[in-house]
This record gives structure tokens, sequence and C-alpha cells, in this order.
């Protein structure tokens, strides 16, 4: 009998163990959040959104003008990264790099939240703010059903996520 007891123990404390070693993610979590992107945002960073990861890629605008609708790309989850690749059609294997400023990373996230498969006909996140913050690379967002929103990035993200409210 204390055998068993001495078993249980034992297995639910593992079990304590096994759940606490998950890797922890700080979050914001408010009910407004701003998201100001400032600095470079490098190839494979990352940020999770109500639990929706969106990825920065360095060849955005070449998967964005491959698709034939313009769906599909907001389907791959992908965000730009601020070095992209551009390549000139007939210009052989030659690529150049290019820079998306700030403006261009918030507008990309602007319109992959509202083209979220969350939204019914853009109705799951409202937007505030004026185009002059959003020029500056700021973006100001809540969920429309009065729930927080959550919002996690990867190591080293230099973009800086805020709580508005």
């Amino acid at each position: 009998m204390k055998k068993n007891r001495y078993l249980v123990g034992l297995l639910f404390a593992v079990c304590l163990i096994a759940a606490s070693c998950g890797e922890r993610r700080p979050y914001v979590l408010a009910e407004m959040i701003e998201v100001e992107f400032k600095d470079t945002l490098k190839v494979d960073d990352w940020i999770s959104i109500d639990g929706v990861k969106y990825t920065h890629v360095n060849d955005y605008d070449r998967i964005k003008d491959d698709t034939t609708a313009i769906e599909t790309v907001f389907d791959l989850k992908i965000l730009p990264s601020s070095v992209q690749n551009i390549v000139i059609p007939g210009a052989g294997e030659k690529e150049l790099r290019g820079y998306t400023p700030t403006s261009g990373v918030a507008f990309a996230l602007l319109q992959a939240l509202s083209l979220s498969e969350k939204n019914d006909l853009g109705m799951f996140y409202g937007f505030t703010g004026h185009t002059l913050e959003m020029s500056s690379g700021k973006l100001k967002f809540y969920r429309k059903d009065g729930e927080k929103v959550k919002v996690m990035t990867s190591d080293g993200y230099t973009g800086i996520i805020r709580k508005v409210k």
C-alpha cells in the first residue's frame, strides 16, 4: 500500500517536472496592442498573434508576385523581412538586395490580420490610428469580440510590442 502511494507520488512529481520543462515565452496580453517596427527584422524572426505565427521571409515580394490570388500569400502566414532578395526577370541568376521600410512591414501585418482565416469578412480585428503612424511603422489593433489579444515573438525580435489598453 505504501509502495503504491510512493509510486503514485513519484509519477505525479515526474509529470509536474515534465510539464514545467516546456518552453515558456514572454507575451503581451491586452485589449489593444501596438506593434512598432523600428529596426532590422531578420529572416525567420516571427510574431505570433492569438496563436497564429507570422514568419519574416526575404523573398516576400517575389512570393506575392508569383501567387495568382493575393489571399494565398496571407494563407502562408509570412511577412517581409527588412532586407529583401530582388530578382530581375531576364537578368539571369543575378539577385539584388532591397530594403523593406518599416511602413511596408506594418502594412503587410495589417493585410495579414485583415485577411486572417479568423476574420469573417474583416470583422475579427479592428484597427485604430492614422496613416502617419502606419508610415512610421506603427500598427494598433484589437479584437472586435472584446477578448484580449495575445502576442509573442521570437528571441531577439526587434519589433516593439506595447499594451495600449
